[in-house]
Parts: C-alpha cells; sequence; structure tokens
C-alpha cells in the first residue's frame, strides 16, 4: 500500500462533507471497496433497510412497545415466538415501506446469548439483557449476497442460507461486528411474506395488553401528535476513537451505505460520521447509519484535559447503539413562527418524557433537534429531529455539538 500515491476523496455518490479529516488508509480501501461492490454486482442486490431488531430485558417487552408506540408512532402488528425469543413486530402506516422495529425477549438462559456477554463487559449494563442486535436489508437474491460476502471473508453465525421458499423467507446474519458489536441480517422474501410468520407461532397478547396498544395510539391522534411523528430518519451507534474508520468501511463492505462526510467536534473531543444509501432515496425508506467516535482515548484524557463522552460512553455502556432518531414533519402551515416538533415535545413532556439539553436549532439553520432522555426499557435515547425547507445537508456542526454534549449529561458520565 505503501507504494500507491495518496488517493483523491471518491465522490461516487455525492459530495463528501463535513470538516473531519481520513487517513490515506480510509480513502485507498473506500475506493478498493467502491470498485469490489460493482464488480460483483452487490449493490443491485441489496434494496434498502427492511427492519432493526431491539432485545429488551425478560418481562419488559410489553413495557418497551408501549413507550415506542408513544414517542414513534408506530403501529404494533403481532408477536411470535421460536426456541429462543418472543418477538413482536411494529411498523409504521401498513401502506409505507419503511423500515419496522422488532423488538425481541429472551426466554432464559442469559450466557445464550452473545449480547448478554458483551454486556458484561460494560459497566452499566452488568445484569441487562437489552441490546439493539442491528439491521435486516432486504435483498434480491439471497444466494447471490451470501456467495459475495462469503467469497469476501464475511463471517456468519451459520454456514448456508436459513429458512426456505416454501415458508417464505430466506435469510442469513453476520457474526458480530468487533468494531459496533452490532450484526447485519440478508433477508429475501417469497410469495408475499413478511417477517418469519408461522401461524402456529403467533402468540396472542391479553385484550388488556392490546386495548393499551389502541389507547396510546388514540390519544397521539386526538392530540395531533401522529401525523406529525414520522419514520426512523437515522441510526446512531457509539465507536471507539481507534475503529472509527474500520467501522464505516465495514458497513460499506457489507451494505449498500457511503460515507456521506464526518465533522470533528473539537469541544467534545469527537467526531460524527453519517453514512447513507447509495440510491439517494429518503432517509425514511432506509435509515441513514451513524458513527461517533472520541478523538483521544480515554487513558490520554489527563493530558488532553477535555470533555469526551462518546469514548466514556463506549467504556460504561460498550460499543453499542446510541440514539435512534426519528423525523418530524415540517409545520409549512404556519410557519415560520411555529416548529412542529415543539409540539411533540410539548405532548411527551405532558407524559413524563423529558430531554436533558433542550431544543437546539432554528428555522434559520436549517434544522432543529433534541434528544430525549435514555430509555431504561430500551436502552437507547429517542431523538426528534425537523427540517426546514428543503435544507440540504444533514445536521449541522453546532447541533452536533450540544447535543452530544447533552447526552454526556443525562448519561452521568465521567468528563
Amino acid at each position: 500500500m505503501a507504494n500507491f500515491e495518496i488517493p483523491s476523496i471518491d465522490i461516487r455518490y455525492g459530495q463528501y462533507n463535513g470538516t473531519k479529516t481520513n487517513s490515506y488508509y480510509f480513502w485507498y480501501y473506500l475506493k478498493e471497496l467502491y470498485d469490489w461492490r460493482e464488480k460483483t454486482g452487490l449493490i443491485p442486490n441489496i434494496k434498502k433497510i427492511d427492519s432493526i431488531t431491539i432485545q429488551v430485558d425478560i418481562g419488559t417487552r410489553v413495557e418497551a412497545i408501549k413507550e415506542i408506540l408513544l414517542m414513534a408512532a408506530y403501529d404494533y402488528l403481532y408477536t411470535f415466538e421460536n426456541e429462543h425469543y418472543v418477538t413482536s413486530v411494529l411498523e409504521y402506516k401498513k401502506d409505507l415501506q419503511v423500515p419496522a422495529i422488532l423488538i425481541r425477549e429472551p426466554k432464559g438462559d442469559k450466557q445464550r446469548d452473545i449480547f448478554a456477554l458483551f454486556n458484561t463487559a460494560a459497566e452499566n449494563r452488568k445484569g441487562s439483557l437489552k441490546r439493539y442486535i442491528g439491521e435486516s436489508y432486504l435483498v434480491s437474491d439471497i444466494d447471490d449476497v451470501f456467495n459475495i460476502q462469503n467469497e469476501a471473508g464475511t463471517r456468519f453465525f451459520t454456514n448456508t442460507v436459513q429458512g426456505s421458499k416454501k415458508d417464505g423467507l430466506r435469510w442469513i446474519e453476520t457474526q458480530t461486528s468487533i468494531y459496533t458489536q452490532n450484526t447485519v441480517r440478508y433477508v429475501q422474501y417469497y410469495n408475499n411474506q413478511t417477517f418469519n410468520i408461522n401461524t402456529d407461532t403467533i402468540v396472542e397478547e391479553t385484550t388488556e395488553t392490546l386495548n393499551e396498544f389502541a389507547s396510546i395510539k388514540e390519544e397521539l391522534e386526538s392530540a395531533g401528535i401522529n401525523e406529525l411523528l414520522l419514520p426512523i430518519d437515522h441510526i446512531a451507534t457509539r465507536i471507539f476513537h481507534q475503529d472509527r474508520e474500520d467501522a464505516i468501511l465495514e458497513i460499506v463492505k457489507l451494505t449498500h451505505h457511503y460515507p456521506w462526510g464526518a465533522y470533528g467536534i473539537d469541544e467534545m473531543d469527537s467526531s460524527t460520521n453519517p453514512t447513507r444509501n447509495v440510491y439517494h432515496m429518503a432517509e425514511k425508506y432506509s435509515p441513514a447509519k451513524v458513527f461517533t467516535a472520541g478523538n483521544t482515548g480515554d487513558f490520554l484524557q489527563f493530558i488532553a484535559q477535555k470533555p469526551n463522552p462518546t469514548e466514556v460512553f463506549c467504556i460504561n455502556f460498550g460499543r453499542s447503539l446510541h440514539h435512534i432518531a426519528y423525523d418530524i414533519k415540517e409545520d409549512e402551515e404556519t410557519a415560520p413562527d411555529n416548529h412542529n416538533i415543539d409540539k411533540v415535545i410539548n405532548f411527551m413532556t405532558k407524559k413524563g418524557k423529558t430531554s436533558p439539553g433542550g431544543l437546539t436549532g432554528s428555522r434559520a439553520e436549517g434544522l432543529r433537534q433534541i434528544f430525549m432522555k435514555r430509555s431504561e426499557l430500551t436502552g437507547w435515547v429517542t431523538e426528534y429531529v425537523e427540517r426546514f425547507e428543503g435544507f440540504h445537508g444533514f445536521f449541522t456542526r453546532k447541533n452536533v455539538a450540544f447535543l452530544t454534549e447533552a447526552a454526556g449529561k443525562d448519561e452521568g458520565l465521567r468528563f
């Protein structure tokens, strides 16, 4: 590699944005991965993110569902089970083909699950099973995708594709990433099937529980909030500083993402790095994957003398999902005096959902955002974002700095 000239920034999928610089290593291998994806035909095979999976602690699934129904305006669809898990499926408006949210609850045996082992190494997760598992990507030819990735050395939990055409679903899942501790699952449906459903595995929720789910929806609709809450905008993972470039390159290898840019936040000693889908489809159909990393190792903070909430988060919580962001419908009717995001936050505050830092941004700046307090049920932070008048970009440096500091305070992290 040392014999090659320094590569230029490859912008075949769009301009690279931001202020954070990357290494020669990053740009060299990014171009090689782009070329490899085109040569193998991987990209036309990967359509979009089909679903995300979250694992919760035993006995908390129903309460976690109720929280998501309230804060994200998704609808409860059904619950199914297998030998190891009970899984509930939430969808956003039946006719809109956006990623579903799967909430799975282990049936027991903590040591059987590799994610439980990850939690034992994170001080603030010990004794818990809650963990973000990863995304499922809808593909058009799963055998082709598996062969491409297998030949490229990608490690899977199984040696063959699982499921069958008869059952309506085939899938295969990568082993857990050493950089993010998430997995990537590829899935192909047949015969108009969705998810791994067999009528013998359906779990019937109690009438009381179903009534509670319906009541939440009715309250959102009555308050006019349901129509303001849009699908997932981005999924944000926090990683150690030394893993930043490899985590981004790994998602490029496995999926249809490309690095959109990166912003260095010097005062928080971190950087935020969005990756977006190469089709440039709206995020609601295939959310962005965002990676936030510290710039300096925690062991050097006595010299750097800067807050470093991202690095400390990874020590306390492990490499993991930090937040899921939901888009808010832009207020065009009463602009520029009002913002729909303010209406949403006022409602959530009345429901006991608060924010550690409040709102940041404005219509003039192009977007307005907020972090809510970390959920004890799911383990993640909910973010809301409202963009104005066709805002060009993904976020602003100012907002990211504000939100990074607010999250650190919420988590009680040592600065």
